[in-house]
């Protein structure tokens, strides 16, 4: 069983045990998201999460992940901008990858002003994660 397989495993667990809690769902969700095929069940746990706390800017961002990983890229927009703002000007380990994030929404929904701005102030908190690299070649590509 893959290292993903398992932390997927441990993390299905630990829902079934704690079903109202918010971290354990918005990881479920991100984790199924970004490493497997199952969009509609992370959308349900992120789903899930928002309803348990919807003010939760990483249950936004999650929720806005999903969505861009269905292709529903609107939607993607409306959460991932919602996450953003509410970060404001606090810095965060998680605001850059939020901006990663909602440039590659922005530039999937046809928005490559609106891309390039975001991702030029993600690179500026954190060049160095990985989605740094796969929001600048997505923005590249699309050119």
């Amino acid at each position: 069983m893959s290292h993903a397989a398992k932390q997927n495993e441990h993390l299905r667990k630990i829902v079934e045990a704690q079903p109202q809690s918010v971290m354990a769902l918005n990881f479920l969700a991100y984790v199924l998201a970004d490493h497997t095929a199952q969009i509609d069940e992370a959308l349900q746990f992120a789903q899930k999460a928002k309803e348990l706390a919807p003010n939760d800017l990483n249950v936004e961002d999650t929720l806005g992940w999903v969505y861009f990983k269905k292709g529903m890229y609107g939607m993607a927009v409306q959460h991932l901008q919602a996450a953003v703002n509410r970060d404001g000007e606090n810095v965060t380990q998680g605001t850059a990858l939020r901006r990663y994030h909602l440039a590659m929404a922005y530039e999937k929904n046809g928005e490559q002003e609106k891309a390039a701005k975001t991702l030029s102030a993600a690179m500026k908190l954190d060049p160095n994660l990985p989605e740094a690299q796969i929001a600048t070649r997505m923005l590249g590509e699309l050119k």
